[in-house]
């Protein structure tokens, strides 16, 4: 096993333990549905999927997702991010996660993937949480509302997660923008 391999399956067991990830004992809506970051829940990806990512030096297991998405969790030495793959397209978390303005030590995305459905089954957004450390080494969690997913995306960034739930469902990236101040991407 690859040093990059250990690190992501360190990774998947933080993920595996960090049930706090989500304090609401509330099952998902309807129009939402769960899908696991843990250890027992991802497997290894293809052979040409591992080559793609360990290329560039970084770890990634495929994990749960709705019928035509797939969904990597990837990781390099300190951080994890999740990659979300539909029909050709690619999103990458990795600039909100790890790049966006003061995103503490460590950020790595921990607990499960909240998947926002449409009407028509399809996906509208996802949310999912990321833990990081301060200066001090006390653990914060961030969670992250995307809406758009591939076309006009939005991320933002929320304390709590039900805001993320909110902002996520409640409308189109081109209806209303991130409150101000939590904009991530683009």
């Amino acid at each position: 096993m690859t040093i990059r391999q250990s690190v992501c399956l360190v990774l998947l067991m933080t993920c595996s333990a960090a049930s706090w990830a989500d304090t609401s004992d509330a099952p998902p809506s309807p129009s939402q549905m769960q899908t696991s970051l843990s250890e027992k829940a991802c497997r290894r990806p293809s052979p040409a999927t591992r080559a793609s990512y360990s290329g560039r030096g970084l770890g990634v297991v495929h994990c749960p997702a709705p019928k035509g998405f797939t969904l990597l969790l990837v990781s390099s030495d300190a951080h994890s991010w999740i990659d979300l793959i539909h029909e050709k397209a690619t999103w990458s978390s990795e600039k909100a996660v790890v790049y966006r303005p003061n995103p503490g030590m460590f950020p790595n995305v921990v607990g499960h993937i909240t998947w926002l459905k449409k009407k028509d089954n399809g996906v509208s957004g996802i949310v999912f949480s990321v833990a990081s450390q301060d200066d001090s080494g006390k653990t914060s969690l961030t969670h992250f509302g995307v809406r758009g997913l591939f076309a006009k995306h939005q991320v933002c960034a929320f304390t709590h997660r039900s805001e993320a739930l909110r902002f996520g469902g409640a409308m189109t990236a081109d209806e209303d923008p991130c409150p101000k101040g939590i904009k991530l991407d683009p």
